[in-house]
Protein backbone atom coordinates (compact mmCIF):
# COMPACT_ATOMS: atom_id res chain seq x y z
CA UNK A 1 0.00 0.00 0.00
CA UNK A 2 1.25 3.33 -0.83
CA UNK A 3 1.39 5.99 1.97
CA UNK A 4 1.94 9.52 1.73
CA UNK A 5 5.60 10.78 3.27
CA UNK A 6 4.34 11.85 6.61
CA UNK A 7 6.15 13.05 9.62
CA UNK A 8 5.52 11.07 13.10
CA UNK A 9 6.78 11.59 16.50
CA UNK A 10 7.31 9.03 18.16
CA UNK A 11 7.84 9.43 22.06
CA UNK A 12 9.35 6.40 23.83
CA UNK A 13 11.59 6.34 26.68
CA UNK A 14 12.38 3.12 26.27
CA UNK A 15 15.71 3.35 23.79
CA UNK A 16 15.35 0.23 22.61
CA UNK A 17 11.58 -0.22 21.98
CA UNK A 18 11.86 3.25 20.10
CA UNK A 19 14.68 2.43 18.00
CA UNK A 20 12.35 -0.64 17.04
CA UNK A 21 9.24 1.34 16.03
CA UNK A 22 11.39 4.00 14.52
CA UNK A 23 13.03 1.60 12.09
CA UNK A 24 9.49 -0.22 11.52
CA UNK A 25 7.84 2.84 10.75
CA UNK A 26 10.47 4.21 8.34
CA UNK A 27 10.45 0.93 6.44
CA UNK A 28 6.92 1.45 5.51
CA UNK A 29 7.00 5.15 4.77
CA UNK A 30 7.12 7.36 7.44
CA UNK A 31 9.59 10.02 8.72
CA UNK A 32 9.82 9.66 12.42
CA UNK A 33 11.27 12.17 15.22
CA UNK A 34 11.97 10.67 18.19
CA UNK A 35 11.56 11.83 21.77
CA UNK A 36 11.95 9.98 25.59
CA UNK A 37 10.69 12.59 27.70
CA UNK A 38 6.93 14.41 27.86
CA UNK A 39 8.80 18.03 27.93
CA UNK A 40 10.93 17.32 24.80
CA UNK A 41 7.75 15.74 22.66
CA UNK A 42 6.15 19.41 23.53
CA UNK A 43 9.47 21.65 22.35
CA UNK A 44 9.11 19.13 19.28
CA UNK A 45 5.38 19.36 18.37
CA UNK A 46 5.49 22.94 19.05
CA UNK A 47 8.28 23.95 16.88
CA UNK A 48 7.78 21.67 13.64
CA UNK A 49 5.88 20.20 11.38
CA UNK A 50 4.48 17.36 13.10
CA UNK A 51 1.61 15.31 10.96
CA UNK A 52 0.63 12.40 14.02
CA UNK A 53 2.14 11.85 17.32
CA UNK A 54 2.72 8.41 18.80
CA UNK A 55 2.47 9.25 22.60
CA UNK A 56 3.69 6.49 25.29
CA UNK A 57 1.02 7.37 28.31
CA UNK A 58 3.81 6.06 30.90
CA UNK A 59 6.50 8.20 30.33
CA UNK A 60 9.26 8.92 33.03
CA UNK A 61 9.45 12.48 34.85
CA UNK A 62 7.32 14.99 35.57
CA UNK A 63 4.95 14.97 32.23
CA UNK A 64 3.82 11.91 31.50
CA UNK A 65 2.04 11.01 27.89
CA UNK A 66 -1.12 12.37 29.14
CA UNK A 67 -0.10 15.91 30.32
CA UNK A 68 2.17 16.44 26.97
CA UNK A 69 -0.58 15.08 24.61
CA UNK A 70 -2.69 17.83 26.71
CA UNK A 71 0.08 20.65 26.19
CA UNK A 72 0.06 19.98 22.66
CA UNK A 73 -2.98 19.91 21.58
CA UNK A 74 -3.62 23.43 23.80
CA UNK A 75 -1.56 25.25 21.39
CA UNK A 76 -1.48 23.04 18.13
CA UNK A 77 -4.29 20.90 16.38
CA UNK A 78 -2.28 17.50 15.98
CA UNK A 79 -3.57 13.80 15.82
CA UNK A 80 -2.73 11.91 19.02
CA UNK A 81 -2.45 8.29 19.22
CA UNK A 82 -1.59 6.54 22.06
CA UNK A 83 0.41 3.92 23.29
CA UNK A 84 0.36 1.71 26.02
CA UNK A 85 0.83 -1.71 27.40
CA UNK A 86 -2.88 -1.80 29.55
CA UNK A 87 -6.10 -2.56 28.62
CA UNK A 88 -8.02 -1.48 31.75
CA UNK A 89 -10.51 0.70 31.84
CA UNK A 90 -9.55 3.50 33.88
CA UNK A 91 -6.56 3.71 31.20
CA UNK A 92 -8.75 3.34 28.36
CA UNK A 93 -11.39 6.64 30.08
CA UNK A 94 -7.85 8.72 30.55
CA UNK A 95 -7.51 8.35 27.04
CA UNK A 96 -10.30 9.29 25.59
CA UNK A 97 -10.89 12.60 27.49
CA UNK A 98 -7.51 13.43 25.99
CA UNK A 99 -8.12 12.42 22.26
CA UNK A 100 -10.48 11.09 19.91
CA UNK A 101 -7.97 9.14 18.14
CA UNK A 102 -8.11 6.46 20.28
CA UNK A 103 -4.85 4.16 21.54
CA UNK A 104 -2.66 1.21 20.32
CA UNK A 105 -1.73 -1.56 22.57
CA UNK A 106 1.60 -2.09 22.42
CA UNK A 107 3.67 -5.55 20.77
CA UNK A 108 0.19 -5.83 19.44
CA UNK A 109 1.96 -6.64 16.26
CA UNK A 110 3.62 -4.27 13.09
CA UNK A 111 -0.34 -4.63 11.19
CA UNK A 112 -2.04 -3.64 13.94
CA UNK A 113 -0.07 -0.70 14.44
CA UNK A 114 -0.15 0.63 10.81
CA UNK A 115 -3.62 0.44 10.78
CA UNK A 116 -4.07 1.81 13.73
CA UNK A 117 -2.13 5.02 12.04
CA UNK A 118 -4.17 5.03 9.15
CA UNK A 119 -6.84 5.32 10.84
CA UNK A 120 -6.06 7.77 13.09
CA UNK A 121 -5.22 9.91 9.45
CA UNK A 122 -8.67 9.45 8.09
CA UNK A 123 -10.28 10.26 11.74
CA UNK A 124 -8.18 13.57 11.37
CA UNK A 125 -9.33 13.89 8.13
CA UNK A 126 -12.90 13.47 8.84
CA UNK A 127 -12.66 15.76 11.96
CA UNK A 128 -11.08 18.31 9.50
CA UNK A 129 -13.20 18.39 7.13
CA UNK A 130 -16.23 19.27 9.39
CA UNK A 131 -14.77 21.59 11.22
CA UNK A 132 -14.29 23.47 7.91
CA UNK A 133 -17.82 23.31 6.73
CA UNK A 134 -18.52 24.51 10.43
CA UNK A 135 -16.16 27.06 9.85
CA UNK A 136 -17.69 28.16 6.46
CA UNK A 137 -21.32 27.94 7.78
CA UNK A 138 -20.22 30.08 10.79
CA UNK A 139 -18.24 32.85 8.25
CA UNK A 140 -21.62 32.41 6.29
CA UNK A 141 -24.13 33.35 8.35
CA UNK A 142 -21.72 35.90 9.88
CA UNK A 143 -21.91 37.86 6.79
CA UNK A 144 -25.73 36.92 5.80
CA UNK A 145 -26.20 38.70 10.05
CA UNK A 146 -24.23 41.29 9.03
CA UNK A 147 -25.53 42.06 5.49
CA UNK A 148 -28.89 42.25 7.61
CA UNK A 149 -27.36 44.66 9.90
CA UNK A 150 -26.43 46.77 7.23
CA UNK A 151 -29.67 46.90 5.38
CA UNK A 152 -31.72 47.27 8.70
CA UNK A 153 -29.10 50.35 8.94
CA UNK A 154 -29.79 51.78 5.73
CA UNK A 155 -33.61 51.28 6.03
CA UNK A 156 -33.56 53.42 9.32
CA UNK A 157 -31.71 56.08 8.10
CA UNK A 158 -34.46 56.45 5.41
CA UNK A 159 -37.34 55.74 7.75
CA UNK A 160 -35.55 58.93 9.75
CA UNK A 161 -35.62 60.71 7.13
CA UNK A 162 -39.06 60.29 6.03
CA UNK A 163 -40.75 60.65 9.69
CA UNK A 164 -38.09 63.41 10.57
CA UNK A 165 -40.24 66.82 11.58
CA UNK A 166 -37.53 68.65 13.09
CA UNK A 167 -33.96 70.07 12.51
CA UNK A 168 -31.35 69.05 10.53
CA UNK A 169 -28.94 68.77 13.60
CA UNK A 170 -32.08 66.29 15.82
CA UNK A 171 -32.26 64.07 12.43
CA UNK A 172 -28.39 63.54 12.42
CA UNK A 173 -28.00 63.19 15.94
CA UNK A 174 -30.72 60.41 15.36
CA UNK A 175 -28.75 58.51 12.35
CA UNK A 176 -25.17 58.58 13.54
CA UNK A 177 -26.26 55.96 16.63
CA UNK A 178 -27.68 53.57 13.67
CA UNK A 179 -24.33 53.63 12.03
CA UNK A 180 -21.94 51.77 14.92
CA UNK A 181 -24.87 48.91 14.68
CA UNK A 182 -24.33 48.03 11.30
CA UNK A 183 -20.35 47.04 11.74
CA UNK A 184 -18.43 44.09 11.94
CA UNK A 185 -17.60 44.73 16.11
CA UNK A 186 -21.01 47.10 17.03
CA UNK A 187 -20.44 46.74 20.66
CA UNK A 188 -16.52 48.12 20.17
CA UNK A 189 -16.83 50.58 17.32
CA UNK A 190 -18.33 53.97 17.35
CA UNK A 191 -19.61 56.65 14.63
CA UNK A 192 -19.33 60.43 13.63
CA UNK A 193 -20.95 63.08 11.69
CA UNK A 194 -18.81 66.06 11.02
CA UNK A 195 -20.95 68.83 9.32
CA UNK A 196 -21.84 72.72 9.12
CA UNK A 197 -19.03 72.95 12.37
CA UNK A 198 -21.06 69.93 14.11
CA UNK A 199 -20.04 66.86 15.44
CA UNK A 200 -22.69 64.28 16.17
CA UNK A 201 -21.32 60.98 18.25
CA UNK A 202 -22.85 57.59 18.59
CA UNK A 203 -20.33 57.55 21.95
CA UNK A 204 -17.16 58.99 22.57
CA UNK A 205 -13.58 56.77 22.29
CA UNK A 206 -10.28 57.58 23.47
CA UNK A 207 -7.19 56.20 21.19
CA UNK A 208 -9.46 54.12 18.90
CA UNK A 209 -7.10 50.83 17.18
CA UNK A 210 -8.81 52.17 13.57
CA UNK A 211 -9.80 54.61 12.44
CA UNK A 212 -11.77 55.67 8.83
CA UNK A 213 -12.96 58.57 7.41
CA UNK A 214 -15.15 59.55 4.68
CA UNK A 215 -16.04 62.61 2.80
CA UNK A 216 -20.27 63.64 2.62
CA UNK A 217 -20.65 65.01 -0.37
CA UNK A 218 -23.36 67.70 -0.39
CA UNK A 219 -24.27 69.06 -3.78
CA UNK A 220 -20.92 67.46 -5.39
CA UNK A 221 -19.10 69.83 -3.20
CA UNK A 222 -17.07 68.20 0.23
CA UNK A 223 -18.91 69.45 2.76
CA UNK A 224 -18.73 67.37 5.93
CA UNK A 225 -17.04 63.43 7.18
CA UNK A 226 -18.43 60.26 8.31
CA UNK A 227 -15.46 58.75 10.79
CA UNK A 228 -15.66 55.45 12.12
CA UNK A 229 -13.55 53.91 15.00
CA UNK A 230 -12.90 50.79 16.22
CA UNK A 231 -11.37 49.84 20.05
CA UNK A 232 -10.25 47.22 21.88
CA UNK A 233 -9.82 49.07 25.45
CA UNK A 234 -12.41 48.29 27.82
CA UNK A 235 -13.88 45.73 25.82
CA UNK A 236 -14.33 41.78 24.88
CA UNK A 237 -13.83 42.38 21.43
CA UNK A 238 -11.45 40.17 19.63
CA UNK A 239 -9.70 41.56 16.54
CA UNK A 240 -11.96 44.03 16.13
CA UNK A 241 -10.92 46.01 13.23
CA UNK A 242 -12.79 46.98 9.98
CA UNK A 243 -12.82 43.96 7.53
CA UNK A 244 -13.51 45.04 3.51
CA UNK A 245 -17.12 44.58 4.26
CA UNK A 246 -17.17 47.61 6.29
CA UNK A 247 -15.02 49.93 4.05
CA UNK A 248 -17.79 49.15 1.53
CA UNK A 249 -20.47 49.90 4.51
CA UNK A 250 -18.64 52.73 5.44
CA UNK A 251 -18.90 54.24 1.48
CA UNK A 252 -22.37 53.30 0.88
CA UNK A 253 -23.80 54.61 4.50
CA UNK A 254 -21.58 57.75 3.79
CA UNK A 255 -23.57 58.17 0.05
CA UNK A 256 -27.01 57.29 1.78
CA UNK A 257 -26.19 60.25 4.61
CA UNK A 258 -25.21 62.98 1.94
CA UNK A 259 -28.12 62.52 -0.21
CA UNK A 260 -30.54 62.62 2.83
CA UNK A 261 -28.85 66.05 3.56
CA UNK A 262 -28.92 67.31 0.39
CA UNK A 263 -33.08 66.42 0.11
CA UNK A 264 -33.52 67.93 3.46
CA UNK A 265 -31.81 71.42 2.16
CA UNK A 266 -33.85 70.94 -0.42
CA UNK A 267 -37.31 70.43 1.20
CA UNK A 268 -36.04 73.01 3.77
CA UNK A 269 -35.86 75.32 0.97
CA UNK A 270 -38.93 75.00 -1.01
CA UNK A 271 -40.37 74.91 2.35
CA UNK A 272 -38.90 78.54 2.77
CA UNK A 273 -40.22 79.36 -1.03
CA UNK A 274 -43.57 78.07 -0.19
CA UNK A 275 -44.26 80.13 2.83
CA UNK A 276 -43.06 83.06 1.40
CA UNK A 277 -45.58 82.66 -2.00
CA UNK A 278 -48.25 82.45 0.72
CA UNK A 279 -47.22 85.05 2.69
CA UNK A 280 -47.31 86.77 -0.73
CA UNK A 281 -50.62 85.50 -1.79
CA UNK A 282 -52.43 86.48 1.17
CA UNK A 283 -51.15 89.85 1.53
CA UNK A 284 -51.85 90.14 -2.71
CA UNK A 285 -55.20 88.85 -1.66
CA UNK A 286 -55.94 91.60 0.96
CA UNK A 287 -54.52 94.16 -1.03
CA UNK A 288 -57.49 93.33 -3.82
CA UNK A 289 -60.18 93.56 -1.28
CA UNK A 290 -58.54 96.91 -0.22
CA UNK A 291 -58.53 98.17 -3.57
CA UNK A 292 -62.16 97.11 -4.98
CA UNK A 293 -63.48 98.18 -1.93
CA UNK A 294 -61.67 101.99 -2.68
CA UNK A 295 -63.29 101.60 -6.13
CA UNK A 296 -66.50 101.03 -4.75
CA UNK A 297 -66.40 103.63 -3.02
CA UNK A 298 -65.00 106.13 -5.62
CA UNK A 299 -67.57 104.89 -8.38
CA UNK A 300 -70.27 105.32 -6.02
CA UNK A 301 -69.13 109.12 -5.31
CA UNK A 302 -68.98 109.58 -9.16
CA UNK A 303 -72.71 108.32 -9.57
CA UNK A 304 -73.67 110.91 -6.59
CA UNK A 305 -71.73 113.64 -9.12
CA UNK A 306 -73.88 112.53 -12.48
CA UNK A 307 -76.70 114.39 -11.42
CA UNK A 308 -78.24 115.47 -15.18
CA UNK A 309 -75.66 113.43 -17.17
CA UNK A 310 -76.80 111.26 -19.97
CA UNK A 311 -79.16 108.34 -18.29
CA UNK A 312 -77.31 105.95 -20.27
CA UNK A 313 -74.46 106.87 -18.74
CA UNK A 314 -75.68 107.23 -15.18
CA UNK A 315 -76.85 103.30 -15.98
CA UNK A 316 -73.59 102.75 -17.70
CA UNK A 317 -71.43 103.31 -14.21
CA UNK A 318 -73.90 101.39 -12.04
CA UNK A 319 -73.39 98.39 -13.88
CA UNK A 320 -69.98 99.15 -13.31
CA UNK A 321 -70.44 99.62 -9.55
CA UNK A 322 -72.61 96.72 -9.51
CA UNK A 323 -69.44 94.45 -10.94
CA UNK A 324 -67.54 95.83 -8.82
CA UNK A 325 -69.23 95.10 -5.56
CA UNK A 326 -69.78 91.23 -6.76
CA UNK A 327 -66.22 91.13 -7.05
CA UNK A 328 -64.97 92.78 -3.74
CA UNK A 329 -68.63 90.36 -2.19
CA UNK A 330 -66.31 87.24 -3.63
CA UNK A 331 -62.78 88.58 -2.76
CA UNK A 332 -64.41 88.48 0.89
CA UNK A 333 -65.94 85.26 0.69
CA UNK A 334 -62.00 84.21 0.28
CA UNK A 335 -60.80 86.30 3.12
CA UNK A 336 -63.85 85.80 5.34
CA UNK A 337 -61.87 85.49 8.23
CA UNK A 338 -58.71 86.66 7.55
CA UNK A 339 -58.59 90.19 8.88
CA UNK A 340 -54.86 90.41 9.45
CA UNK A 341 -52.33 89.02 6.90
CA UNK A 342 -50.93 87.06 9.26
CA UNK A 343 -52.26 85.88 12.56
CA UNK A 344 -49.92 86.51 15.22
CA UNK A 345 -49.16 83.53 18.15
CA UNK A 346 -50.11 85.45 20.66
CA UNK A 347 -53.67 86.31 18.94
CA UNK A 348 -54.07 82.31 17.67
CA UNK A 349 -56.92 81.94 20.31
CA UNK A 350 -58.57 85.49 19.79
CA UNK A 351 -58.90 84.69 16.33
CA UNK A 352 -59.88 81.19 16.66
CA UNK A 353 -62.77 82.66 19.03
CA UNK A 354 -63.58 85.24 16.28
CA UNK A 355 -63.96 82.29 13.58
CA UNK A 356 -66.56 80.46 16.05
CA UNK A 357 -68.33 83.52 16.50
CA UNK A 358 -68.58 84.05 13.36
CA UNK A 359 -69.54 80.80 12.13
CA UNK A 360 -72.52 80.73 14.76
CA UNK A 361 -73.43 84.35 13.09
CA UNK A 362 -73.41 83.40 9.70
CA UNK A 363 -74.57 79.76 9.18
CA UNK A 364 -76.55 79.60 13.01
CA UNK A 365 -74.61 76.39 13.84
CA UNK A 366 -72.80 76.14 17.40
CA UNK A 367 -69.63 76.22 17.28
CA UNK A 368 -66.97 75.92 20.51
CA UNK A 369 -63.58 76.80 21.16
CA UNK A 370 -61.29 75.26 24.23
CA UNK A 371 -58.15 75.70 24.82
CA UNK A 372 -56.41 73.74 27.84
CA UNK A 373 -52.63 74.97 29.16
CA UNK A 374 -50.94 77.83 27.88
CA UNK A 375 -50.49 77.77 24.54
CA UNK A 376 -48.06 79.43 22.78
CA UNK A 377 -46.31 78.55 19.35
CA UNK A 378 -44.02 80.88 19.37
CA UNK A 379 -43.89 81.28 15.61
CA UNK A 380 -46.61 83.90 13.61
CA UNK A 381 -46.57 81.84 10.66
CA UNK A 382 -47.17 78.53 12.26
CA UNK A 383 -50.33 80.05 14.08
CA UNK A 384 -51.29 80.97 10.72
CA UNK A 385 -51.50 77.89 9.24
CA UNK A 386 -53.30 77.00 12.29
CA UNK A 387 -55.97 79.16 11.64
CA UNK A 388 -56.04 78.20 8.45
CA UNK A 389 -56.53 74.32 8.59
CA UNK A 390 -58.80 75.38 11.17
CA UNK A 391 -60.74 77.79 9.05
CA UNK A 392 -60.67 75.00 6.26
CA UNK A 393 -62.23 72.19 8.25
CA UNK A 394 -64.66 74.67 9.80
CA UNK A 395 -65.86 75.73 6.36
CA UNK A 396 -66.24 72.02 5.22
CA UNK A 397 -68.14 70.94 8.28
CA UNK A 398 -71.08 73.45 7.70
CA UNK A 399 -70.80 72.66 3.92
CA UNK A 400 -70.76 69.05 3.35
CA UNK A 401 -71.31 67.23 6.49
CA UNK A 402 -74.87 68.75 8.02
CA UNK A 403 -73.49 69.21 11.19
CA UNK A 404 -75.36 70.75 13.94
CA UNK A 405 -72.40 71.35 16.63
CA UNK A 406 -68.67 71.94 15.62
CA UNK A 407 -66.06 71.65 18.36
CA UNK A 408 -62.47 73.65 18.31
CA UNK A 409 -60.08 72.23 20.98
CA UNK A 410 -56.51 72.92 21.02
CA UNK A 411 -54.02 72.33 23.56
CA UNK A 412 -50.15 72.53 24.50
CA UNK A 413 -49.32 68.40 25.18
CA UNK A 414 -45.62 66.85 24.04
CA UNK A 415 -46.31 70.06 21.12
CA UNK A 416 -49.18 71.74 20.06
CA UNK A 417 -52.35 69.65 19.19
CA UNK A 418 -55.28 71.20 17.27
CA UNK A 419 -58.56 69.19 16.76
CA UNK A 420 -61.82 70.57 15.18
CA UNK A 421 -64.38 67.65 15.76
CA UNK A 422 -67.92 68.13 14.17
CA UNK A 423 -70.85 66.25 14.56
CA UNK A 424 -72.37 65.52 11.00
CA UNK A 425 -72.37 62.64 8.84
CA UNK A 426 -68.97 61.53 8.74
CA UNK A 427 -69.10 60.96 4.66
CA UNK A 428 -66.73 59.22 2.71
CA UNK A 429 -63.07 61.12 2.69
CA UNK A 430 -63.88 62.00 -1.25
CA UNK A 431 -67.21 63.62 -0.75
CA UNK A 432 -65.97 65.79 2.13
CA UNK A 433 -62.97 66.80 -0.37
CA UNK A 434 -64.26 69.61 -1.92
CA UNK A 435 -62.43 72.14 -3.43
CA UNK A 436 -59.36 70.35 -2.81
CA UNK A 437 -59.96 71.04 1.12
CA UNK A 438 -58.64 68.16 3.00
CA UNK A 439 -54.93 68.70 0.12
CA UNK A 440 -54.89 72.19 1.81
CA UNK A 441 -54.87 71.83 4.58
CA UNK A 442 -52.39 68.54 4.75
CA UNK A 443 -50.10 70.80 2.62
CA UNK A 444 -50.48 73.80 5.23
CA UNK A 445 -49.67 70.88 8.22
CA UNK A 446 -46.64 69.86 6.09
CA UNK A 447 -45.07 73.61 5.95
CA UNK A 448 -45.11 73.57 9.66
CA UNK A 449 -43.76 69.84 10.24
CA UNK A 450 -47.27 68.94 11.44
CA UNK A 451 -48.83 65.51 11.57
CA UNK A 452 -51.69 65.96 9.47
CA UNK A 453 -54.84 63.48 9.92
CA UNK A 454 -58.41 63.66 8.64
CA UNK A 455 -61.20 61.03 9.76
CA UNK A 456 -64.44 59.60 10.41
CA UNK A 457 -65.30 59.42 14.17
CA UNK A 458 -66.12 56.01 15.55
CA UNK A 459 -69.68 57.23 16.66
CA UNK A 460 -70.94 60.26 14.14
CA UNK A 461 -69.11 62.75 12.43
CA UNK A 462 -65.83 63.89 11.28
CA UNK A 463 -62.72 64.83 12.85
CA UNK A 464 -59.93 67.04 11.93
CA UNK A 465 -56.72 67.10 13.80
CA UNK A 466 -52.66 68.50 13.58
CA UNK A 467 -49.65 68.48 15.95
CA UNK A 468 -47.16 70.33 15.91
CA UNK A 469 -44.08 69.49 17.56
Amino acid sequence: MNFEKKILLLVEDDAVTGLASKTMLERNGYSVITAMSGEKAIEIALNNKIDLILMDIELGGDIDGNKAAQEILSKKNIPVLFLTAHVEREMVEKVRRVTRYGYALKNSGEHVLLSSIEMAFDLYEAYEKTRESEEQMKVLLREKEQLLRELNCLYNISRNMEESTGPLDHLLARMVLLVPEALSNPDCSYAVISYNGQEYVSSYSINPDVVMERDLIINGNKAGLLTIGCTNAGTDCQNAFFDDKDKDFLNTVTERIGKIIELFIAKDELRKLEREVIDISERERQKIGQILTGVSFMLKTVKNQLNGSPPALIERVGEISGLVHEATQVCRQITRGLPLVTIQHNTLILALDQLAISTRDIFNINCEVKSYGTVDVEDDFVSSQLYRITQEAVNNAVKHSGAKNIFITINNSSGILLTIRDDGLGNELQKRDQGMGLGIMKYRADLINGEFSAVNDKDCGFVVSVRVP
